[in-house]
């Protein structure tokens, strides 16, 4: 009969690491992208908001059946080439 000790971990109770930095994932979900992208809680913009860049086809976007998911270093891409405003005529 197997006894465990003190120093090996439960079954279950592992930790998760900390998350590398964004271009380190795959696929994720939305609200995992809104916080990577925005880590700021405050200035973090809503799902809805999200949604509507989906639904106007602003962001690249994969569906799976009725899931939507994200590649990180796509939609960051996608949000400075889209998104810039440039500036007209230059300091005076």
């Amino acid at each position: 009969m197997a006894t465990t000790t003190d120093t090996e971990p439960h079954r279950g109770t592992e930790t998760e690491s900390p998350t590398p930095d964004a271009t380190a994932f795959g696929l994720v979900k939305g609200t995992r992208l809104l916080e990577l992208v925005f880590p700021d809680k405050d200035s973090r913009p809503s799902l809805r908001w999200l949604e509507r860049l989906v639904q106007c086809r602003r962001v690249p976007f994969i569906k799976i059946g009725r899931l939507t998911f994200f590649d990180v270093p796509e939609f960051q891409q996608a949000l400075r080439t889209r998104n810039t405003v440039n500036v007209r005529g230059g300091a005076k």
